[in-house]
């Protein structure tokens, strides 16, 4: 049963109670597995900024300490995820990033197994005195 979803904006924030986006496997064709997404991770560097809110007052931007990707960098890496607008200013989807999160992490996995698989194997072949 769906509920109604409370949508409050405020200058620069939006804050829903609840939200889904479309990803029913019927709507999607030329589905293919991520690659290389550990690596992509990797290239990409987390900040903390603070909005130009005095260059840009009709942005709505909220004060203080933010924390983020810059958008140019993660174009550089993973395009899919950045929009570019009419003005030439870009915006990362950062849900879109989740999809590779999840592959990053089941590759850390799998280097993770291998390795305990390997270290096994050479405390087997040389037990502890």
């Amino acid at each position: 049963m769906w509920k109604k979803t409370y949508i409050n904006t405020h200058p620069g924030t939006a804050y829903s109670t609840g939200g889904w986006s479309g990803s029913d496997e019927r709507w999607k064709k030329n589905i293919e597995p991520l690659v290389n997404s550990l690596e992509k991770v990797d290239q990409l560097q987390g900040v903390s900024y603070d909005w130009r809110i005095d260059e840009y007052p009709d942005q709505g931007f909220i004060e203080g300490k933010q924390i983020g990707l810059i958008a140019q960098d993660v174009e550089e890496v993973i395009p899919e995820i950045v929009h570019t607008n009419d003005e030439g200013y870009k915006s990362i989807s950062y849900e879109k990033l989740t999809a590779v999160l999840v592959e990053a992490l089941k590759e850390l996995k799998a280097e993770n197994v291998e390795l305990k698989a390997r270290i096994s194997a050479l405390e087997a072949a040389n037990p502890a005195k």
